[in-house]
């Protein structure tokens, strides 16, 4: 058999196929738009690695302009279709007012793809709140497609471009559609986008006008320091809404902590910050935990894994442990904090005030007599998730 049935329910079908090498028959479709028409109770269809083509697809968008469709949920990921199935997939978008999520990622796109598919979510019939669009090997000109899409779409919230090459040039023309009033993009991901610090500089900017936006993933581009320090100016400003910031693989020292640090010290809205796989070094902690130890920090979330470590930093962690009020998880994972670091630790998290929930020290080397004090802290704070 070529496909297999993952998952079947009252609401959800998935079916995923374990060869790419041939087209599936059009009667493959052709079912499955039947499907859509006639079970109305049918609101989530994930088809991966099934070679749907471009026809297949034709026949798929049949069933999701039919009245009765109630699809909201549609992925088609590495579904084998060119840029000629987003005119369908558009018409599908103008007529189904149900559809509020969808997934293409790993279709080749390209430009001609957005730009067929942006006519769709421009249409004022269009209801889409998310789209992802992962490796759709769509380019700066692409960016210029989703800007227009952008400013004129009142439902689009969430918008995933990762690992597309935008580069900083496709970043400007997309922050163009960001600024636009008209934008409610809340959550972008715009990971392995071939982005540098010059990008920075618009997204600052950016987040000086657009207050919708509350999640922003930066993570695995060549940012560097002088990136996030511009970044920064714009987190700064009173009107950035940033909730959740992902900065993992960035290229980040000691530098960059010392403007996230006034960031934190000034308040603002952020709460979730992922520094992960960032050579931040003690130094680089040191600055952070000024920011950090501030009553004014509202963060709740801070990932610190792989980021050079030792047991001087847990110093500074275990004094922002006793003075700050808002931080419930913390993730250590894989630094060479070792047993002094983590007994700093411990006494940190014994503190009063300490607010800490989750603890993460997988991959930290630890001795025999270090597990005991981290199985008797357990004990003594229940609701502490201690990984280790």
């Amino acid at each position: 058999m070529m496909e297999q049935v993952v998952g079947v329910g009252r609401w959800t079908l998935q079916l995923l196929t374990r060869a790419e090498r041939s087209l599936l028959p059009d009667s493959y479709s052709e079912h499955l738009a039947v499907a859509l028409s006639t079970c109305p109770d049918l609101t989530e269809l994930a088809l991966y690695r099934n070679a749907l083509g471009s026809r297949g697809v034709q026949l798929l968008c049949q069933g999701l302009r039919h009245p009765r469709c109630r699809l909201q949920n549609l992925r088609l990921k590495r579904c084998c279709f060119s840029s000629s199935a987003c005119q369908h997939l558009a018409t599908a978008l103008t007529a189904n007012k149900n559809l509020i999520r969808m997934d293409l990622s790993s279709n080749s796109l390209g430009l001609p793809g957005m730009t067929l598919l942006c006519e769709g979510l421009r249409h004022p019939q269009c209801r889409l709140q998310m789209i992802w669009l992962r490796k759709c090997l769509l380019d700066a000109g692409a960016c210029g497609e989703m800007a227009s899409a952008l400013s004129a779409s009142p439902h689009l919230e969430e918008l995933d471009l990762t690992g597309n090459p935008l580069e900083d040039s496709g970043l400007r023309l997309l922050c163009q559609g960001l600024r636009h009033p008209g934008c409610r993009l809340r959550t972008l991901w715009l990971k392995i986008c071939h982005l540098t610090a010059a990008a920075c500089e618009d997204l600052a900017s950016t987040l000086s006008v657009n207050q919708g936006l509350t999640e922003l993933d930066l993570g695995l581009n060549d940012l560097g320091d002088p990136g996030v320090l511009l970044l920064c100016e714009g987190l700064k400003h009173p009107k950035c809404n940033l909730q959740t910031l992902r900065l993992g693989i960035c290229r980040l020292g000691s530098a960059a902590c010392a403007g996230l640090s006034e960031v934190l010290r000034l308040g603002g809205r952020l709460r979730e910050l992922d520094l992960s796989f960032n050579d931040l070094g003690d130094a680089g902690l040191r600055l952070l935990a000024q920011g950090l130890q501030q009553p004014t920090c509202r963060l709740q979330k801070l990932w610190l894994d792989s980021c050079g470590l030792t047991a001087q930093a847990c110093e500074d962690l275990s004094s922002t442990l006793g003075r700050n009020q808002t931080l419930t998880e913390l993730y250590l994972t894989n630094n060479a904090l070792g047993d002094a670091g983590v007994r700093l630790l411990c006494q940190g998290l014994r503190r009063p005030r300490c607010r800490l929930r989750v603890l993460w020290l997988f991959g930290v080397d630890l001795s025999e007599t270090t597990h005991r004090r981290l199985a008797a802290l357990r004990r003594s704070k229940p609701s502490l998730d201690l990984g280790c």
